[in-house]
């Protein structure tokens, strides 16, 4: 065990395998809640907001006759430390059923701890086909399945043959994103005709433009940083010959794309986990209580609270407690459950073997104001 490991597990008492229901007709969720530090605005915040929607729906709703979802929302800054030890009081506290934003070190930190504690988490960070299975852990992002089918998407259209891929050397989750879109983009029919490997600290890429103008694509897709792509794309519109050229991002893309291309960023399309559709009920009491569009991650945090309410409707019928150790055992039955089938948002959503989810996703594109507008084709 690294030394980090070791660090972490000294903050880790043994815990006890109580009730995650604390007080008799509550199912009591611990949130490691992401509300300051660098996951809060893109991820922590977006996440709450969803939760407690979704909390509110599955109270609303009375599918769990009488016992009510009850969320204990504590800050942990988005640090592993604070995560560790906010962990350590929750299960000091009887709660064993664990929700938490995207971080994937907080993911890895906690893992080792949840089979001997009974507990179990639901983590809204990345899981694929390919992922080991850790117990007690489910990811609720899907790695692979959204990007593939952006590919596809793109693949399908007669204007859009030839791709560059333009991907972050210095990261392998952006390699494997890559790889997902290029699968469904050659599916499609569509030809990769180069791959260029860039550095996470690049900032000239006038080689790097040359190479690809030279290639004469159709599509330039981006597996890459934010703020990288967007830093291309701005050098990209100054050398000009990309006037044709559609733009494409990864599941990886966030609104600092616009924010650092502008104009130049206008009608690239980029894959997401979910797109909003404008008509949808939760969409609009979403906008209606916040003020602003749902994105992926406060659908996450939507979708995640009605998991949990198939997963412990499941365990009511079975006679079980309601702890995180029970409500594990029925999350392989939880796709099916009429609770998930009448209230799930996410399009196919499907759990895995190895506790990591699989759904279509989305395609969504930059309007003039940086507003992501859903992509139909």
């Amino acid at each position: 065990m690294s030394g980090g490991l070791l660090w972490v597990a000294a903050l880790v008492v043994a815990g006890c395998s109580g009730g995650a229901a604390g007080d008799e007709g509550e199912l009591k969720i611990g949130h490691l809640a992401h509300l300051t530090g660098t996951d809060a605005g893109a991820y922590g915040l977006p996440f709450q907001k969803g939760l407690d929607m979704g909390v509110a729906a599955v109270n609303d709703s009375g599918v769990l006759g009488d016992v009510k979802l009850v969320v204990d929302t504590q800050d942990v800054g988005s640090e592993v430390s604070s995560a560790v030890t906010q962990y350590n009081q929750f299960v000091q506290d009887d709660i064993t059923l664990l929700v938490s934003p995207s971080s994937t070190p907080i993911r890895m930190a906690l893992g080792p701890f949840l089979k001997r504690d009974g507990a179990m988490l639901m983590s809204s960070t990345v899981g694929s086909e390919s992922a080991e299975k850790v117990p007690g852990v489910f990811t609720t992002n899907d790695g692979s399945t959204p990007d593939k089918n952006f590919g596809r998407l793109i693949g399908t259209s007669p204007e859009m043959r030839r791709a560059v891929v333009v991907v972050d050397g210095d990261n392998p989750a952006f390699a494997s994103l890559a790889a997902s879109f290029k699968d469904g983009y050659t599916d499609a029919g569509g030809q990769v005709v180069d791959e260029i490997t860039i550095a996470a600290g690049d900032s000239d890429f006038a080689p790097v433009i040359t190479k690809m103008r030279a290639r004469n694509p159709d599509v330039v897709m981006f597996s890459t940083l934010s703020e990288t792509a967007g830093n291309m794309m701005i050098q990209m519109d100054r050398a000009g010959g990309f006037d044709d050229t559609q733009y494409a991002g990864a599941t990886s893309w966030q609104r600092q794309v616009f924010e650092t291309a502008g104009p130049a960023a206008v009608g690239a399309q980029y894959a997401v986990y979910w797109a909003p559709n404008p008509d949808g009920d939760f969409e609009k009491a979403f906008t209606k209580k916040y003020g602003e569009t749902p994105t992926a991650f406060a659908a996450n945090g939507y979708q995640t609270a009605w998991v949990i309410a198939a997963a412990a409707d499941l365990a009511q019928q079975n006679g079980d407690d309601l702890t995180g150790a029970s409500l594990e055992k029925y999350m392989p039955e939880v796709a099916g459950s009429a609770i998930l089938v009448d209230n799930s948002i996410y399009p196919n959503w499907k759990l895995r073997d190895n506790n990591t989810v699989s759904f279509e996703g989305g395609a969504v594109e930059f309007s003039e104001d940086g507003s992501p507008v859903p992509v139909h084709r």
